[in-house]
C-alpha cells in the first residue's frame, strides 16, 4: 500500500493541483478534508424535502432515515451468533 502511494503521489499531486486551479477559475473555494458538509439536522431536512418533492420514494425515505438511528445501537443488538448463521458451502 505504501509503495502504491509513493508511486501514485506525483499523479495525485498534479490532479489535485489542477482541480484547485479549475475551481478557482469558477470562483469556488476549496473545501478542507476535515470540514463537515452538512449537520445531521440538515441531512434530515434534505431527506424530508427530497421525499416531499418525489425525488425518493417512501421505502427509500424509511431506509435512509433509519441510518440516523444507527448510532444509538450497540453492536451486540444486531450481531448474530456464529452458531445460528445459516450459510451455503
Amino acid at each position: 500500500m505504501i509503495l502504491f502511494y509513493k508511486i501514485m503521489y506525483p499523479a495525485i499531486w498534479v490532479l489535485n493541483g489542477s482541480a484547485r486551479v479549475v475551481s478557482r477559475l469558477f470562483g469556488l473555494k476549496p473545501v478542507s478534508e476535515n470540514e463537515i458538509a452538512h449537520t445531521e439536522e440538515e441531512l434530515r431536512i434534505i431527506l424530508s424535502e427530497s421525499f416531499k418533492s418525489g425525488e425518493i420514494n417512501q421505502s427509500e425515505f424509511k431506509y435512509v432515515n433509519k441510518i440516523f438511528d444507527f448510532d444509538d445501537r450497540i453492536a451486540k443488538e444486531i450481531m448474530v451468533p456464529r452458531t445460528e448463521i445459516v450459510s451455503l458451502s
